[in-house]
């Protein structure tokens, strides 16, 4: 990309000359001039007495982000600062800032590591690169920090990183809404004059403007007063609406470039490097790669492309590291291992070799940045998928927990750039772009059925309960498909703990599973059974014995009221639904009571509800049998409908609490 981003060298020489002159923001406008290294912090700190803030536990009172690019003889390199003042308003806030953690690696290029303490009698300790101390995390990692000792209720510390990157043109995002609330907030980009970034905000932070002092350079700022602490919001997501901003570089004055981060040139870009031309030595290894998945023996296309993607997932793997054999599909097919962008290559060209077209999709993490069509950048595609059009089903390669239609919920109910190969009139093959909406599943493809056949004994006797657990989709893929590296010797109790989560008190007995291997998923259901004695799940007295029923369905998850009005959507994980069945046969002789309260019926409001929580019964012939049914039918509400979904979920953790007596006639 640098052929695109450097200057003529008259030019650069130019602003080179300019770059010598350390100035100061307040000199820019002066001399046209700034230089992000002249960056310091004030000489003497000065203790915090707004009482707005120092009423806090703890806040953020400057929050300094810049960004400079220039050039540095024949490269560009990106120059970060962050600089921080926090206060610190109680003793909990205290422990927090024992120990300050350094976003940073030990490298060269970090240029300015130093932090320092502001105590509220006046007194100042600074520390600097060489007051770095090592730890290592509980997987052996290796972190870095600052040790600062004696900080106090009222203290201010402050800290000021400087690093050098490479330059990030292609999108960059900084978060500069936090956990508590942040005061006096400033984000600069300034850049060589030949370049025109484009850059937008998200949620309740300001729109970048441009400056029109500098006369060499252009300058991109946000600038202001305050931001609200980020709230949490159960059954949502954090990152993706706090207060963050994102820059890309959109032109070049000197090259000419133009729309450089545009959805088009990375389309064009993409499909260049994913698609490649299938030699006579390859199609003889694809062809070996068919026939031992036994694709043949699939019944629908949809079956095909199941087997052969199941084959791949469970004997080539996906590293994270670089190396170029690692894309290059020939030394993938000897060594069985690849990168993300080689399996996007392998997957891509074995479809296609086997006759299923395929089309490249990349889209975002709606969990951390949602794709926006209307800022093209690649922060927008950094998750890969393949759409085969004619089966209309997708498939993410790069998840080996994944299969045919079934992966991760953050990339569905968005929308993700198509891309598209098409011949050109030279014959060259190119790729196309397209914005396209990538749809949700819906609630009866994660379907979990519950059976439960319960044989009550009287005169405290311990009853018998037989469960079958039939699962599908999302409900159960990851169980699926990581048995494969499940050793032989743990596989029996790897089995057992699929009903753990549900019946963990019990003594379960002769677990039985049904398909459980990966080849099944998503085509076939896993099915769990097995039986154990009802003791966790009866209360004997004298008189009765109490019948936990609502306890058999296994624990539910409650809401509790929060306070304020709700601002974030709701964002529960993939669309569900849940049937759960239980007979439940009562010994003659006695008879059961209470079932009035067995029945429930919360839903949503539409002619056909998104959600609801619905049970009832029968009761004769000393046979009470129960039906449960819980769905979700979207992943995703909005905020509106936050309470009815609180609603439906509380409904499930009140049926758990429902009990009937059973008494002797």
């Amino acid at each position: 990309m640098l052929n695109l981003l450097k200057t003529n060298n008259l030019a650069k020489h130019i602003f080179t000359w300019f770059c010598l002159f350390f100035c100061s923001v307040n000199l820019a406008a002066e001399d046209g001039v700034w230089d992000i290294q002249a960056y310091d912090w004030e000489e003497k700190p000065q203790l915090e007495n707004r009482a707005y803030i120092t009423k806090l536990e703890e806040a953020i009172i400057k929050n300094t982000h810049l960004f400079q690019i220039f050039y540095e003889g024949e490269d560009a390199a990106m120059y970060e600062l962050l600089h921080r003042k926090i206060w610190v308003g109680s003793e909990k806030s205290i422990q927090s800032y024992n120990k300050l953690y350094l976003p940073v690696g030990d490298d060269e290029n970090v240029k300015i590591l130093k932090a320092r303490v502001l105590l509220p009698n006046g007194e100042i300790f600074t520390l600097n690169d060489k007051d770095v101390q090592e730890g290592k995390d509980e997987e052996d990692n290796t972190y870095r920090y600052f040790a600062l000792d004696g900080v106090q209720k009222g203290s201010v510390v402050e800290y000021l990183f400087l690093t050098k990157t490479d330059p990030s043109y292609m999108g960059t995002r900084v978060t500069l809404q936090r956990d508590v609330p942040v005061y006096d907030i400033t984000f600069e980009l300034v850049v060589p004059n030949n370049l025109i970034f484009k850059l937008k905000s998200y949620n309740q932070l300001n729109q970048p403007e441009k400056d029109t002092v500098l006369r060499y350079q252009n300058r991109y700022y946000i600038y202001q007063d305050s931001l609200a602490k980020f709230k949490e919001e159960p059954s949502s997501y954090s990152r993706a609406y706090m207060g963050y901003v994102i820059f890309a570089l959109e032109r070049n004055l000197y090259s000419g470039a133009k729309n450089i981060s545009s959805f088009s040139n990375s389309a064009a870009n993409i499909y260049a490097n994913i698609h490649i031309e299938v030699d006579k030595k390859m199609a003889k290894e694809f062809k070996k790669i068919v026939a031992e998945s036994k694709m043949s023996l699939g019944k629908t296309d949809r079956e095909k492309i199941a087997l052969l993607e199941n084959y791949l997932k469970e004997n080539y793997f996906v590293s994270n590291v670089g190396g170029k054999e690692l894309y290059n599909v020939s030394s993938i097919l000897q060594s069985r291992a690849m990168n993300e962008f080689g399996a996007m290559r392998l997957y891509h060209s074995i479809y296609n070799y086997a006759n299923f077209t395929n089309t490249i999709v990349f889209t975002s993490d709606k969990s951390s940045t949602p794709f926006d069509p209307d800022f093209e950048n690649n922060l927008m595609i950094t998750e890969e998928l393949l759409y085969f059009p004619e089966q209309d089903v997708y498939m993410a390669p790069t998840d080996i927990t994944s299969r045919l239609g079934f992966f991760d919920d953050n990339l569905r109910n968005t929308k993700g750039l198509f891309i598209e190969g098409i011949q050109s009139a030279d014959g060259i093959s190119v790729g196309l772009e397209k914005v396209r909406h990538i749809p949700p599943l819906n609630a009866k493809d994660n379907y979990s059925e519950l059976d439960i056949d319960w044989q009550l004994e009287g005169d405290g006797d311990l009853g018998k309960i037989n469960v079958a657990h039939t699962m599908w989709g999302l409900q159960t893929g990851y169980l699926q498909t990581i048995s494969k590296y499940v050793p032989e010797d743990e596989m029996d109790n790897y089995r057992k703990t699929i009903l753990d989560s549900y019946y963990g008190e019990s003594e379960i007995k002769d677990v039985e599973v049904e398909n459980i291997e990966g080849v099944n998923f998503p085509t076939k259901p896993l099915v769990v059974k097995a039986h154990f004695n009802d003791e966790v799940y009866t209360e004997p007295s004298s008189t009765s014995t109490i019948v936990k029923v609502g306890m058999i369905i296994g624990p539910q998850s409650e809401m509790y009221l929060t306070e304020g009005e709700r601002k974030l959507p709701v964002h529960h994980g993939f669309p569900k639904w849940y049937n759960r069945k239980i007979k439940i046969t009562v010994p003659e002789g006695y008879v059961l009571k209470n079932l009035s309260s067995l029945v429930m019926n919360v839903k949503s409001d539409e002619d056909e509800p998104l959600m609801g929580f619905v049970s009832n019964y029968t009761y004769k012939n000393n046979v009470l049998e129960i039906e449960i049914n819980e769905w979700y039918e979207k992943g995703d509400y909005p905020a509106t409908e936050f309470e009815k979904y609180r609603e439906v979920i509380n409904a499930a953790a009140d049926f758990n609490k429902k009990y009937v007596v059973l008494e002797k006639q």
